[in-house]
């Protein structure tokens, strides 16, 4: 029984019993305890259960290679990030840090696959809320060429970047040093930039 609410359950053996939560409980953490008939039967300390509700409202960035190793930054909607533990892309499951009460961090695992993978989060490493924010997975991009290879020091000058495996994607930038501008996706083999100052 989870709080009031009466639960399906089943006998493994004298020392284990499997229960089904309900779903019709609210989240919070409740009292549970074991009932034969009406009876409760728990003795020993208290048992209580904590029901989480997580809701990823946003996921950055939200594409990468598939060697794996993109640090993710994925937002929550509820004041329960510090009780994740585990991050699921697909069905890969890997380890969450917490960065704030609404921010987590994982980082993606390797793919054997490209495409979208389903995100879900789990305080436990076996049950996963999934969400439908997906994470891309691409095949590495590769780069072959840049032209102009100068250009003045006002900046303003708009590049070509050759290659293949391009994302198109709201995130693409190009890095000149440590200074980032806005890449402009033209196709899966070339992305434009514009110089900066």
């Amino acid at each position: 029984q989870f709080g009031d609410e009466d639960a399906a359950s089943r006998f493994i053996n004298t020392t284990l019993i499997e229960c089904t939560v309900p779903d019709n409980i609210p989240s919070g953490n409740m009292s549970m305890s074991l009932m034969l008939g009406d009876m409760p039967i728990s003795i020993g300390p208290p048992l209580s259960f904590t029901l989480v509700e997580l809701f990823i409202s946003s996921i950055l960035p939200s594409f990468g290679d598939t060697n794996g190793g993109t640090p993710v930054t994925v937002m929550v909607s509820s004041k329960q990030a510090e009780l994740v533990s585990h991050c699921v892309f697909g069905d890969e499951v890997v380890p969450a840090s917490m960065i704030d009460s609404r921010t987590i961090q994982c980082t993606t695992p390797p793919m054997q696959e490209a495409g979208p993978k389903l995100v879900g989060l789990s305080v436990n490493g076996d049950d996963f809320s999934m969400s439908s924010q997906t994470f891309e997975f691409t095949h590495p991009a590769f780069f072959s060429a840049l032209t102009p290879a100068n250009g003045p020091e006002l900046g303003g000058t708009i590049i070509t970047i050759s290659g293949s495996n391009f994302v198109n994607s709201s995130d693409l930038a190009c890095y000149f040093g440590d200074v980032k501008t806005k890449g402009e996706w033209m196709n899966s083999e070339e992305v434009s930039c514009v110089t900066p100052a």
